[in-house]
């Protein structure tokens, strides 16, 4: 089958986003297809299950486009939800086909998991 993309191995797409779930603060990371299925994901402690993020997730992302699409503003881009104890940022990847979802406490550098998942998101983007 020549042209078809390698498929990457499990630890190169962990490696992707060990960086961002070592910035201070993340919960857990999440990489999900255009689908809502589960293609990489890292945990720190006990917290929600890939599963339960990527349903969440999925639901969050199909009202986020559907408004975008109505306002005629284009692909979601990045979304933060911002909540008492915690905040959830999902950043879109390869024009909507896959989504790389954090979730962290409230007291994560905005800032620095955003470049961590910019960062991850140039990897991702050539392995997926």
């Amino acid at each position: 089958m020549s042209g078809a993309s390698p498929t990457p191995e499990p630890n190169q797409l962990k490696r992707s986003i060990e960086g961002v779930a070592s910035v201070d603060g993340v919960l857990s990371v999440v990489v999900l297809d255009k689908d809502g299925l589960v293609i990489e994901s890292l945990f720190k402690g006990e917290n929600a299950s890939a599963d339960l993020i990527s349903g969440l997730a999925c639901v969050m992302l199909e009202a986020n486009a559907k408004t975008g699409e109505s306002l005629g503003s284009g692909t979601l881009q990045y979304l933060m939800s911002d909540f008492d104890k915690g905040r959830l940022f999902i950043m879109g990847m390869k024009s909507g086909a896959a989504f790389l979802i954090v979730h962290t406490e409230k007291r994560v550098n905005v800032g620095l998991a955003k470049y961590a998942m910019e960062k991850a998101k140039s990897s991702l983007e050539s392995l997926l």
